[in-house]
């Protein structure tokens, strides 16, 4: 009995235990899922906020979220010990682009490489024997960048492992419409950022980064660096609106409120909020994306309304009832719309419509880099020129280079082709097939099953991601390609879910399949890792961005403006590059201690280095300029590189380990990226610290033509190194082809070559317009004659009459303007004032062509017509303290000349 009383405890204390036991597991499973949808959440709220993931530190952001997604997924498996895993073709298609990159990093034969990867056969090979004479080891893959192949290749396993990882978390189609709903708050939380910092804006992306070349003031592209990717980003999220608020609205049934006792409705607010929510935030979304004017965001946000729109008439449950939600906030969206998006983005937007292609692409931009990016394509074979390498490949192919960087090659299709090669291709075509084959499928889902409107949904995001990835990149974004793989893994698990013949869904139950969560897993941990060292040498980066504008601008101004004699100007202008340039190898220096293998950064601190090493030289007291420095090296013919270095040492003193710093920092920008075309040229300059002979130096002078044959700078460049070794003939032909690219290295050339060649040489070489001309006539008007001056001017007068026509008004009163300027600087008065009247007759209120043309009137002695030009400016602008004192000089002066005094005021001119 004793016993039987015992038991009964003991059973009960063991089944606690054994509970609790069981309990644990369960337990701990719960908080790991949670903590795999707070991984998602951060992907879709958080990570975005980092410039899209444009940015280093935002593709570890994206990278981290990820990772721990991926983690908790799996800590969640091992703690119900689940090892299935669904099989699906975009599981073989994620592994073949992680091969096709894996392909491009592996060392490979250089026979191999001849017919897997051509273009780097036809670019980098001829270069390798002077590589290996200047000790420089270049890797041998196929890859042209290896660093951006590298950082491309863990940026894919992050969007391999999130979508299989989504894919095993979407168990139920509650779990789809949650994701999708998800997607669609954050596409209104950054459209609410994004209106906010466009009524409010301070110059700073969310009001706190001070991005190097992107100003909130300029367009509304909330946290994201351009408006095309936030305008996507909308997109993507507001296609899920726009299904909810119809769901919704189809939902609503007749009798949802109820009476009080005094036969009012009882309406329930709560409800009712929830209820029409995705219509306004709809609304909200709807107006952002237009806000931003871009016409690829317009063509994309047609087509997902056209990809929804059947979705919307095929439900059969009230079918106009579903309507009603969604059509109520897209009229409200266009028509507030209409009365919020400025005039310029309206324009830019009705371009699209009118379907003249010059108006959609002006310039012909587009259709450059798409040509450029074409070429490349045809001659990569099958392993391509590398993820990543775009903005160092398209350079070689693009003979009329715009004076901007084209970061991607505006095309989503082009770009992957350019940069993948065949192979790349072939997994492009069976994703886009694959993506295709799942929208069909979505259209035969039951109008009146569950699945319906997630499939629908999915469906039309993805149909304005292919179409809007026409005429953008928006793949090269994180936040864009994230929410189309999150609707590419919705539509899939959608249609399994809904498919009559389960066995379409394929669970793999074996051993193998208890690994693939834990590599998923492990793959987006290496990733992440991977991607801490580009982040902690971004700011830095930035840093130097930010000084090297500056210092772009300052010196721009200064060749526009021409020459200066002014100790006093000069000084305070050597002052301060001298401290833009210390400021920016400072940043360049830490960028590259964090992160050793980046060639931009490599590139710059070698041209930077030379350019702080002539700034010093031209104010100390040994001013030889490199060019002279090398000379006389090559010409003492020392006896080690030591007896060179210790010359170079006493001659001179620190400024001479500049030269040495350029020349490391070019080397390894070479070895890491062949491309480098500036780098080659430093090298070329350079080449005399090693004893390199003269068939070393025409050979890097060789391969940066062969990089960069359309780049106006490398050009110029190259032109001046045939200048210093005589070889003027090679100079003048590079020099008039830099000429003819765009950039701001033309000013340099007309400073150049104004002050050595008389004007009529550069005139017939190089027909300058007005966007080089003033330049030209800035450095050579203090050495011409009379005879030269007026042949300036007539040129002048007749590239004016030629360019005014393509300009608008306000760009063509300037012009006007700088050539009354010039007639009048070239002692032609009256020519000056024939261009100021006839500025004048088109725009009587021109207020600056006004008061020049009174000063031209001064310098004709015709004083009655300089005071009334000077009394309408005064009068029009009464705070204009200079015209007011010239109104004063000239009157006082023809008041003196009435009463017979010959003798000009003190203070007239």
């Amino acid at each position: 009995m004793g016993r039987s009383s015992q038991h009964p405890r003991r059973s009960r204390a063991s089944r606690s235990w054994g509970s609790a036991t069981a309990e644990s597991p369960k337990s701990m499973a719960k908080t790991a899922e949670d903590v795999t949808d707070a991984g998602l959440a951060a992907t879709l709220f958080v990570a975005p906020l980092f410039l899209g993931g444009r940015h280093d530190v935002g593709r570890l952001a994206f990278a981290v979220c990820i990772a721990v997604t991926a983690i908790a997924w799996c800590c969640r498996q091992f703690a119900l010990k689940e090892s299935s895993w669904r099989r699906t073709p975009a599981n073989g298609i994620l592994l073949a682009g992680t091969v096709v990159l894996a392909l491009q990093l592996v060392p490979l034969p250089s026979s191999w490489l001849e017919s897997l990867a051509p273009l780097r056969a036809h670019l980098v090979e001829p270069w390798l024997s002077t590589a290996s004479q200047l000790g420089i080891s270049v890797p041998n893959c196929a890859s042209l960048n290896v660093e951006a192949t590298r950082l491309s290749l863990a940026m894919w396993t992050c969007y391999a492992v999130l979508f299989v990882v989504v894919a095993q978390r979407l168990r139920q189609l509650e779990d789809i419409r949650k994701l999708q709903r998800a997607i669609g708050l954050a596409a209104g939380w950054m459209a609410i950022l994004g209106v906010l910092q466009w009524l409010a804006p301070n110059g700073k992306l969310l009001w706190v980064y001070d991005h190097p070349s992107r100003s909130s003031h300029t367009s509304i592209c909330g946290p994201f660096a351009n408006r095309n990717h936030f305008g996507h980003f909308l997109i993507m999220g507001g296609v899920c609106l726009a299904a909810w608020a119809a769901s919704q609205a189809a939902g609503i049934r007749q009798g949802s409120s109820s009476q009080t006792r005094s036969g009012k409705p009882d309406v329930d607010w709560p409800a009712q909020i929830r209820q029409w929510a995705p219509a306004a935030l709809l609304a909200l979304v709807t107006i952002a994306a237009l806000l931003t004017g871009s016409r690829g965001v317009a063509i994309a946000l047609a087509a997902g309304g056209l990809a929804l729109a059947p979705a919307v008439w095929r439900q059969r449950r009230e079918p106009r009832r579903g309507a009603t939600g969604l059509m109520l906030a897209t009229v409200v969206g266009l028509a507030l719309a209409v009365v919020a998006v400025p005039e310029d983005a309206a324009d830019r937007i009705a371009t699209v419509v009118s379907g003249e292609l010059e108006e959609v692409d002006q310039g012909a931009g587009r259709r450059k880099i798409w040509q450029a990016n074409w070429d490349v394509a045809r001659s990569n074979g099958w392993l391509g020129a590398g993820a990543g390498t775009h903005a160092d490949v398209y350079r070689t192919f693009m003979p009329e280079p715009p004076a901007t960087e084209f970061t991607h090659a505006e095309n989503g299709y082009l770009q992957l082709l350019s940069e993948n090669g065949l192979l790349g291709a072939c997994t492009l075509a069976l994703a886009l097939a694959l993506i295709g084959w799942w929208c069909i499928e979505s259209l035969r889902v039951d109008a009146n099953a569950p699945a319906y409107w997630p499939a629908a949904t999915s469906a039309a995001a993805l149909v304005a991601s292919l179409v809007h990835s026409a005429v953008d990149f928006v793949w090269f974004i994180p936040a864009c390609i994230t929410l189309g793989l999150l609707h590419a893994a919705c539509l899939m698990r959608t249609l399994q879910l809904n498919a009559r013949d389960q066995s379409i869904v394929d669970e793999d139950d074996s051993l193998a399949s208890y690994a693939m969560t834990p590599l998923a897993a492990a793959g987006a941990l290496v990733a992440a890792l991977a991607l801490i060292v580009p982040a902690r040498s971004a700011t830095h980066w930035d840093g130097y961005l930010r000084a090297s504008r500056a210092s772009r601008i300052a010196k721009t101004t200064l060749l526009q403006n021409g020459a200066t004699d002014d100790p006093k100007a000069l000084g305070e202008f050597y002052t301060a590059q001298l401290a833009s340039l210390e400021s920016m190898l400072g940043e360049l220096r830490a960028a590259v201690r964090a992160r050793p293998r980046f060639p931009d950064a490599h590139r710059q601190l070698a041209n930077r280095c030379v350019e702080l090493f002539e700034l010093k030289q031209r104010h100390s007291d040994n001013p030889m300029p490199l060019s002279e420095i090398r000379n006389a090296a090559i010409a003492s013919q020392f006896e080690s590189r030591q007896a060179l270095l210790d010359w170079l040492a006493v001659a001179f003193g620190d400024n001479a380990r500049l030269l040495l710093e350029a020349d490391y920092h070019a080397r390894s920008a070479v070895a890491l990226s062949p491309l480098e075309g500036d780098a080659h040229l430093r090298l070329a300059e350079l080449a005399f610290l090693h004893g390199g002979e003269s068939a070393v130096v025409e050979a890097e002078l060789r391969q940066a033509l062969r990089v960069r044959p359309h780049d106006g700078a490398i050009l110029l460049a190259a032109g001046a190194e045939y200048a210093a070794r005589g070889n003027v003939d090679a100079a003048l032909k590079l020099w008039k082809r830099s000429f003819a690219a765009p950039g701001t290295h033309r000013l340099q050339l007309a400073a150049l070559m104004g002050r050595r060649v008389e004007p009529q040489a550069w005139i017939e070489w190089f027909e300058p317009r007005w966007d080089s001309l003033p330049a030209f006539w800035a450095a050579c008007r203090e050495l011409v004659t009379e005879d030269q001056a007026a042949a300036v001017a007539a040129y002048a007068k007749q590239r004016a009459d030629e360019d005014v026509r393509e300009l608008p008004r306000r760009r063509a009163n300037a012009l006007l303007r700088q050539l009354a300027q010039l007639q009048s600087e070239a002692k032609l008065p009256e020519a000056a004032e024939e261009t100021l009247v006839e500025l004048l007759r088109v725009d009587p209120h021109c207020y600056p062509a006004r008061a020049e043309l009174g000063v031209v009137y001064e310098q004709l002695d015709r004083l009655e017509d300089a005071e009334t030009q000077f009394a309408w400016c005064v009068d029009h602008c009464p705070g204009d303290a200079a015209t007011r004192q010239r109104l004063a000089a000239v009157r006082r002066h023809r008041l003196a000349r009435r009463d017979g005094d010959s003798q000009p005021d003190v203070g007239y001119r």
